[in-house]
């Protein structure tokens, strides 16, 4: 029997530890278990410290984790996964935040989104707007902004602003 192959977009991934990241994880090792040829899309480490513990963790699980995504970069990661898609050539592409549902247009591939607690009232904090979006993603530049963003406790007119944006998506 040929299973489907899977593209799970991903954005909270383990080791790191939470809620998106336990689901992550049983999702992704019940998958992998049942025969399904899966390949995760997720965010980058901001930690150059840690990177070698993450190699360490993924080498473990027997199928492709993919730490390219920007935690500001909307449209960088919306091209870095069609770009994944594209060599991968999944049958359907899985993700656990409603806003890369646009992906189904670029790769001609059905994408089911689901969201649960804060997935659509604070996304983490991606930056809805294509403009910058390729800056956004310099690691340097990411680091600093989201060392501001976090200091200063999540500043509601972003958060507004950027929701407003990205519901005009969904």
């Amino acid at each position: 029997m040929d299973f489907p192959r899977i593209l799970l977009v991903l954005p909270e991934f383990p080791p790191s530890i939470g809620g998106m990241q336990t689901h992550a994880e049983y999702l992704t090792v019940h998958l992998s278990a049942k025969g399904y040829k899966i390949e995760v899309a997720t965010y980058k480490s901001t930690n150059r410290f840690i990177s070698e513990d993450l190699r360490f963790y993924d080498d473990q699980l027997g199928f492709p984790v993919h730490r390219v995504l920007s935690r500001l970069g909307f449209w960088h990661n919306i091209e870095v996964i069609a770009g994944i898609a594209r060599c991968f050539r999944p049958n359907i592409v899985y993700s656990s935040t409603v806003f890369y549902g646009i992906l189904q247009k670029l790769i001609d591939k059905p994408v089911v989104c689901r969201s649960v607690g804060n997935d659509l009232l604070r996304p983490w904090m991606g930056h809805p707007y294509r403009i910058a979006s390729k800056l956004l993603h310099n690691p340097w530049v990411e680091r600093l902004v989201v060392d501001w963003f976090e200091r200063a406790s999540h500043p509601d007119w972003i958060e507004i602003m950027f929701r407003i944006k990205r519901c005009d998506r969904v």
